[in-house]
């Protein structure tokens, strides 16, 4: 608050450069590397917190931040945990990028690598599916980045990325044995997401939940309030006329940036619906945080 003369600095949120490389035994966060695809969500989950598992088993951070324990100036400390990136994360980096501080009103160049190789950039924002690669650190690769240079977020449009977000806290134990915490999650639970509201003019849960996910319930996570249109049909667009649903009784967890053969519907403000299962070309990324 730029009113406050003695603001409170809050503790750092640090968000995978990459989606995730490597393997669920040793998760990385590489350029140049096939990210992991074929996971459902749960061992999506449990490879993030992997990342930043102790030696003895508990979830602390150790592994990642050894190095810097007792003189970082980012409150790092053995409590620092890494988890699976959610919609609230997905949509401060939106914003980010989106602003003075990221690319402003620039669109995001979309990871077109038919092999999943992350860090690269297509020949444009809306390239089609392609085996070629820019490279993250070459001229043309950093467009793919949030910033629009070398230090920015990389693959924000792409290949589908699961946030691990849900509808009701509830899914088949097929994808996910023990739902997370609350603390690892952004839950939409069942009314009022499910229930149509007298405003809206869809039939489709999936799209009438986007009306209820107003700024007060779903603020910053780029959904409602960074769509154009009404919630009608599959037709609803979200900015630079990106494709949106949202989660429902049947498809109750998201995923963002749409795929690799770009269309007016993929991009970083693209949101889609799944049951959960890890395809080919669903990945994730990684987060840290202090709990």
């Amino acid at each position: 608050d730029e009113d406050n003369p003695n603001p409170t600095e809050l503790n750092g949120l640090w968000i995978a450069k990459f989606e995730t490389t490597g393997t669920a035994a040793n998760p990385t966060v590489k350029p140049n590397l096939t990210t992991l695809v074929n996971q459902n969500i749960g061992p999506q989950f449990s490879t993030s917190i992997n990342m930043s598992t102790n030696p003895d088993g508990a979830a602390g951070g150790n592994a990642i931040i050894a190095k810097d324990t007792g003189s970082n100036t980012q409150n790092l400390t053995t409590q620092t945990q890494s988890r699976m990136v959610r919609n609230t994360d997905w949509g401060a980096i939106t914003y980010l990028a989106t602003s003075n501080y990221g690319r402003n009103s620039t669109e995001v160049w979309i990871n077109n690598n038919s092999s999943y190789t992350t860090g690269c950039a297509g020949d444009s924002a809306s390239a089609n599916s392609s085996n070629s690669c820019n490279q993250y650190n070459t001229t043309i690769g950093v467009h793919a980045s949030a910033t629009d240079n070398i230090y920015g977020i990389y693959g924000m449009s792409g290949v589908n990325e699961y946030t691990l977000s849900n509808r009701g806290g509830i899914s088949s134990t097929s994808v996910i044995s023990t739902m997370p915490q609350t603390r690892y999650m952004d839950i939409y639970y069942v009314g009022p997401f499910g229930i149509k509201p007298a405003a809206s003019s869809s039939t489709s849960e999936s799209y009438y939940n986007f009306d209820v996910c107003d700024f007060s319930i779903c603020g910053g996570q780029a959904n409602f309030e960074t769509t154009t249109v009404q919630s009608l049909s599959s037709s609803r667009q979200s900015w630079n006329y990106e494709a949106s649903s949202f989660v429902n009784s049947t498809y109750v967890w998201p995923y963002r940036s749409g795929g690799l053969d770009s269309t007016s519907a993929d991009g970083m403000f693209y949101s889609s619906v799944s049951n959960g299962y890890g395809g080919s070309s669903q990945t994730f990324r990684a987060a840290l945080a202090k709990f």
